[in-house]
């Protein structure tokens, strides 16, 4: 009996001792993580960090560090585009104490229409594409960095043709500070004020070839007269002594002065071991040349009057007849095309009177064939690009489509407050990291935050993905005009999804939002205007499959006995009821 209640009492004792010591490892020894919220625009605007237990998530302190890049935006030059910014060198170094790794940095160029939809860096700032060019800018001791790039032809002086930025790396994550200054939020702190330091850094991006597609005609296959594989040169085979050359040649018909004006150039892929004969007449043709960029003029005519070309590749291996052959069965003249381009001055060629051909018309993308009925895996989701009135119609929608039967329910919105389309494509287009993210499965709205809109599309298998304009514009029909290139952009990223446009509300009648003067301060006024811009830019939008009216619906409700008190301040949705009708119509609108 004494040894069990001995018993007893030790495991008592051990069990005291050990709660007593998780109680003081809980409460003594708190593990503090670093949280870390990039400004409204990244390093443009002021960065948040806040210092969480990672066991018990208490707060031990919050911090603010400056705007550590501000941007003044492109300036244009004669011979190109400059682009500037300042560095707060205080606050980047108070960001690189906190997260205890060097934040990266450099200027970045990229031709749009090169690169395509992909990103000119990956996570570790490293280049995605050959063309993309960088300059190293992270150890500069200078407060003021200019980005100068030069030979870029008028029409592409733009952020559509070019995207000349700074590039930011830190912790596995590559962020893009563009050129639109009009969109950075630098609170208190000036331009002047962060970069007056008496340092300067000029960095010059140089190499920057860029052929304007409307200035230039570049020859096709069949100006070229190619058939695949027309030709090779047997002698140039392997040979007893080891000798080796181009294994296959391509001819092409023969060209006159006025086909191949002065300012006419030839581009050879040299690094593949691609090569060419310009097989001059009358007279004896000249050697097999690899230079990579040739520009046409009264020298390199000389005395002839016509031009036919070989084209080859040398391998540079010793191969046999079959393997040769081997070789020759694979060329092709698109091939060809690719590694030898011709590129005729348009107005030259329109001087010598010779008709361009024409242009071929590109076919709009169709996704129509993979969309998706939201109900097929019985779980509704909706991803909502937007801005404060998206986030309005969305506060409730999890409980409102939950109270309509639907058991699963995903949504997620990307807030820019007061977003317009404009801005919207400015940042597709070169995915910024510019958005608050937030997604709600469970009831509650839970931050993911700063992200892109090509990270949120691409996040879930939305069923539907709503767009809607920033409610100043929303009624002036001349600001529809990046609709339809945003939708281009976002809708390759997730195809299943269906495009939908979120119709916003009409002010209240004694709002005094500064944007109301468009619409002279009247409620119909506005609410008719968005209607018709709606009428005139969306119904006409083949990709955009279902309008949500939840303007019609507010406007609606003010003729009932709760009349005109929807809004909470004159604009924003009440935050019972004018929210409440908001997550209805996109239910209904949505689900049916």
């Amino acid at each position: 009996m004494k040894r069990k209640i001995l018993t007893i009492l030790v495991f008592v004792f051990v069990m005291c001792a050990f709660f007593a010591l998780s109680v003081n490892a809980e409460c003594v020894e708190h593990d503090y993580k670093n949280e870390i919220k990039l400004g409204e625009y990244g390093f443009l605007g002021d960065i948040e960090v806040i210092s969480k237990c990672s066991v018990c998530f208490e707060e031990a302190n919050e911090k603010t560090i400056p705007a550590i890049f501000i941007t003044r935006g492109y300036s244009y030059t004669d011979g190109g585009i400059a682009q500037g910014y300042g560095i707060d060198r205080d606050a980047l170094a108070e960001l690189e104490a906190v997260t205890g790794e060097k934040l990266n940095f450099g200027g970045v160029l990229a031709v749009r229409s090169v690169i395509g939809d992909t990103n000119p860096l990956d996570n570790e700032g490293n280049p995605t594409h050959s063309s993309v060019q960088t300059v190293d800018l992270t150890d500069t001791e200078y407060s003021i960095i200019n980005l100068m790039v030069s030979g870029i032809p008028e029409s592409m002086r733009g952020s559509e043709g070019i995207l000349c930025a700074l590039y930011i790396n830190v912790g596995g994550q590559t962020t893009y500070l563009d050129n639109h200054s009009e969109r950075v939020t630098c609170t208190d702190k000036t331009f002047d004020e962060v970069v007056a330091k008496p340092e300067f850094d000029y960095i010059g991006v140089s190499n920057c070839v860029i052929i304007d597609g409307k200035k230039y005609h570049q020859l096709t296959k069949e100006e070229f007269n190619l058939e695949d594989c027309a030709y090779w040169n047997s002698g140039a085979l392997q040979t007893t002594d080891g000798t080796t050359g181009p294994k296959f040649w391509t001819n092409s018909v023969a060209f006159e002065k006025s086909d191949l004006p002065n300012g006419t150039i030839i581009e050879v892929d040299a690094d593949n071991n691609w090569q060419y004969r310009p097989n001059k007449m009358p007279g004896t043709r000249p050697d097999n040349t690899n230079e990579k960029r040739v520009v046409i003029d009264d020298a390199w005519w000389g005395n002839y009057t016509s031009v036919g070309f070989n084209i080859g590749k040398n391998n540079g291996t010793l191969l046999n007849k079959v393997d040769t052959m081997l070789i020759i069965s694979s060329c092709s003249a698109e091939e060809i095309m690719n590694a030898f381009k011709i590129f005729v001055p348009v107005n030259a060629r329109k001087e010598a009177n010779i008709p361009l051909p024409p242009e071929p018309p590109k076919p709009p993308e169709d996704y129509s064939s993979q969309k998706q009925d939201w109900d097929d895996d019985g779980v509704l989701k909706i991803l909502a690009i937007g801005n404060s009135f998206s986030d309005d119609t969305t506060q409730h929608l999890y409980q409102v489509a939950q109270s309509a039967g639907i058991e699963e329910v995903v949504i997620g919105r990307l807030y820019i407050g007061g977003c317009t389309l404009e801005t919207h494509l400015t940042n597709a287009s070169s995915n910024l990291v510019a958005y608050s993210y937030s997604v709600n499965d469970s009831g509650s709205w839970v931050s993911q935050g700063s992200k892109s809109i090509e990270y949120a599309v691409k996040s879930d298998d939305w069923d539907f993905i709503t767009m809607q304009q920033a409610s100043g514009s929303s009624g002036v029909s001349s600001t529809y005009s990046s609709l339809a290139p945003l939708i281009t952009i976002v809708e390759p990223l997730n195809p299943s999804a269906r495009i939908v446009w979120h119709m916003t509300w009409a002010y209240q009648q004694n709002s005094s939002h500064a944007e109301f003067t468009n619409y002279d301060k009247n409620q119909m006024t506005m609410f008719n205007a968005i209607i018709n811009a709606v009428k005139e830019n969306v119904l006409t939008e083949d990709r955009i499959e279902i309008v949500i009216p939840a303007g019609t619906a507010i406007q609606n409700a003010r003729t009932s006995y709760v009349g005109d008190t929807l809004t909470r301040d004159g604009y924003h949705l009440s935050n019972d009821l004018g929210r409440y009708i908001g997550a209805l119509m996109f239910v209904k609108s949505l689900t049916g």
